[in-house]
C-alpha cells in the first residue's frame, strides 16, 4: 500500500530529489535508506581485494587491484623489498618516502622495490 503523505518522504542530500519509504540509493560513498520520512545512511560494503597494489579510481567507491605500483593509492608493504634511489646507498623500506635529492618539491616513495615519484604542485 503506497503512503502519499509528505511526511513519509525524504529529501536527497542535493536537496533537489525526493525518495519515497523504503527507497535506497548511493551518495558519496554511502549507501542511504529513506524509511518513513528519515534518511540513514551507512558505509558502503566494498568487496575485499586480495593483490599487493589497490587502486580507488574517480568516481568509484570501492578500490580495485592494480598492476602499475606508482598509481597504486594503497599497498600490501613487503619489508623485504626495499628501494635504493641514486643518491643513497641506504635501502628504503617499502612504505617510506624521501624528497629527491637536489630538488626540493619532488617527493619519492618506495611501493615494494618500485621507487614511485611525484612533484608537489603547492611547492613550486
Amino acid at each position: 500500500m503506497c503512503d502519499p503523505r509528505r511526511s513519509s518522504q525524504c529529501l536527497h542530500q542535493n536537496g533537489v530529489l525526493t525518495y519515497g519509504s523504503g527507497d535506497t540509493w548511493v551518495d558519496s560513498c554511502q549507501q542511504c535508506q529513506c524509511l518513513q520520512g528519515q534518511v540513514d545512511c551507512w558505509p558502503l560494503s566494498c568487496p575485499p581485494v586480495d593483490c599487493e597494489f589497490t587502486a580507488v579510481a574517480e568516481g568509484e567507491c570501492c578500490a580495485r587491484c592494480v598492476t602499475v605500483p606508482c598509481q597504486a593509492d594503497s599497498v600490501r608493504n613487503d619489508i623485504t623489498k626495499t628501494c635504493t634511489d641514486e643518491h643513497s646507498s641506504v635501502p628504503r623500506f617499502s612504505g617510506s618516502s624521501w624528497v629527491k635529492h637536489g630538488t626540493e618539491c619532488t617527493l619519492c616513495q618506495c611501493k615494494n622495490g618500485h621507487i614511485c615519484c611525484s612533484v608537489d604542485p603547492m611547492c613550486l
